[in-house]
């Protein structure tokens, strides 16, 4: 018997965390050019990069005016020991009490500019909601069909090419099994209705800075109807990245 579940799962992020890196895989842009889909004229078609660039350029632009706001020059932000101790234990390794996260931007466990601070900021911003909203709303689709993600498989994996029919298929699919993964996608791809930019707990009280989040609303509102124009020309609907839609962060 062949089963992906809580110690599969913890297995597949054990061997994949130590290669994720915050300033390649966690940055989108970094992230599409080192797997070479980036450029339009080598993939032409790909409406997660383009819909997620949006969002993404959005959230980057958001940032960047929040961090310059509070930090005018990378001066006062090099002497700010609150954010300079919570960049230390970005990298420092689990094993002494950190996060042990690998590329995070910085200079000897130091932010040592803005442009680090704003990369690391769009990142964890990026990740909690557009990156979430990727992965997590199109579960069921995806699950749900059985030879996609079989859950637990009975029997031995082949040893051979010798060519199997369908009834071998249905005997090594636990139905049972799979039946709870499909209730449990189902409600993972639920929507949240309190989309991006939107606050549950409001903690701004600075004039200016309800001016950077009114100005990054704005930008939300243009990409989600640029997503929906695109929509209507698209042979497939690909309505997973639209601004409204997606999650303020991960509540799970």
């Amino acid at each position: 018997m062949i089963t992906i579940g809580t110690n599969g799962v913890a297995e597949l992020i054990k061997r994949y965390r130590p290669k994720r890196r915050m300033n390649v895989e966690g940055t989108l842009s970094e992230d599409l050019k080192a797997r070479g889909v980036y450029d339009h004229v080598v993939v032409p078609h790909y409406p997660f990069r383009d819909d997620a660039l949006l969002t993404f350029n959005a959230i980057l632009k958001y940032v960047t005016s929040y961090v310059n706001l509070y930090y005018p020059s990378d001066d006062i932000l090099s002497k700010d020991m609150e954010i300079q101790i919570w960049r230390r234990e970005l990298d420092t390794p689990i094993e002494q009490g950190g996060l042990g996260v690998p590329g995070v931007p910085g200079e000897g466990g130091k932010f040592t500019s803005r442009d680090q601070l704003i990369q690391v900021v769009t990142s964890i911003i990026y990740t909690c909601s557009v990156g979430h909203a990727a992965a997590n709303f199109k579960q069921y689709d995806e699950y749900a069909f059985p030879l996609n993600y079989p859950s637990l498989l009975l029997g031995k994996p082949p040893s051979n090419k010798t060519e199997r029919s369908e009834k071998d298929i249905m005997q090594a699919i636990d139905r049972s099994r799979h039946l709870d993964v499909m209730v449990i996608v189902n409600i993972l791809s639920e929507r949240s209705t309190m989309a991006l930019g939107n606050f549950e707990v409001n903690y701004i009280n600075d004039p200016k800075a309800f001016e950077v989040v009114n100005a990054f609303r704005k930008e939300l509102k243009l990409a989600s109807e640029t997503i929906s124009e695109r929509n209507k020309v698209r042979d497939v609907p690909f309505d997973w990245l639209d601004p409204g839609k997606i999650p303020n962060s991960i509540s799970i």
